[in-house]
Formats: C-alpha cells, structure tokens, sequence
C-alpha cells in the first residue's frame, strides 16, 4: 500500500511538472513500471483493452518489463486496444524472448507458424514453441506436440502429457484419444 501510495504522488509530480522523470532514481522508475504494468493487467482482464495498451506502453517508458513488452506484443498481434501491427508485435516479442519470456516465444512461434507479417517458418515455430514449451508453458507444449505429430509419436505424446499436467484441457482431450487409439492398435 505505501508503494502505492508513493507511486500515485510521485505520478502526481511527474504529471504537473513539478519533477522530471529524468530526476527520478531507478527504484521509483521501476516502481511506477510495476504500478503501469499492474494496471495495464487489471484492464486487459476487464476487457479495456484501449486502458491496457497504454499502461503497458507508459511501463516501457519508465523502465523495461519484460512483462509489459510481451503482454503489449499479444495487444499488437490482436489488435486488442490498438491497431493491428505485426512489426511492433514481432519487435516486443523479440525483446522479451531474449530474457526467457514464455508467453513472447510461444507468440513468436504463432507469428512464424502462420506467417503474420513474415513468411511461414515451420522450423522457426517449431523451435519457438520448444523454447516456450521447455519453459513449462502449456500451450506452447501443447502446440509443439501438434507440431510433431508426424515426427516423432514420443516426442509429440511427452509434450502432450506435459501440456495435460500443465491443466491444457485441448492436451487431455488429445491424450485421451491417443491412448485410446494406441489400445486399439494394440487389440487389433
């Protein structure tokens, strides 16, 4: 609460002028990104996408969240409060990708597996949504398993089953049949 409280005068301060963002320490940059990014959560999830882009947008500006840049990127690659742009997408993306961001991978995998605004990639999406899906993302493992279904039966029922663990209900369901299937195969 107290950092909320100092977030709200220091945002208070930088709006009237009275204190330049240049003059702030890193510890209240980074606090006023958290605030941002906080908020920019809070809309997304009330369904104000216009409200999330731009706290997503002024957390950037304070100071780099991984975060911001990756959830602003699936804003982008929608156009869920903004206009659609595949460039700032990939570009945000990218960024994030390069700290380990799950959700940024998996959404490069979906931007090259469908080829939004690059050419389809099938080997870069498959090695996107393996980054995503090692990272422990369920829907990344899932989509890597489907992914591999015509390559590899073990690799595609591992990442199935990581997927299923993970609570992805699209994976049980596939799982269910594939084991179904299997025993069939088995009895006949």
């Amino acid at each position: 609460m107290i950092m909320i409280a100092k977030c709200i005068i220091i945002m208070s301060l930088l709006v009237t002028h009275v204190v330049p963002a240049t003059e702030l320490s890193n510890e209240e940059l980074r606090e006023l990104s958290a605030l941002y990014l906080d908020r920019g959560i809070k809309a997304y999830k009330d369904g104000d996408y216009n409200k999330s882009a731009e706290s997503y947008a002024k957390s950037l500006n304070y100071w780099p969240s991984v975060r911001a840049a990756g959830n602003l990127c699936n804003l982008y690659l929608y156009g869920q409060g903004v206009e659609k742009n595949y460039k700032k997408a990939i570009d945000l993306c990218t960024a994030a990708a390069k700290y380990n961001d799950p959700h940024s991978l998996i959404m490069l995998g979906e931007i090259y597996l469908f080829g939004k605004g690059v050419a389809k990639d099938l080997k870069m999406a498959e090695d996107y949504y393996r980054k995503g899906a090692d990272l422990g993302h369920a829907h990344g493992q899932f989509m890597l398993a489907s992914l591999l279904q015509k390559k590899s039966l073990t690799e595609t029922k591992y990442y199935l089953e990581k997927a299923a663990e993970n609570g992805h209900v699209e994976a049980k369901k596939v799982l269910i049949n594939l084991n179904k299937h299997q025993q069939n195969k088995v009895q006949n």
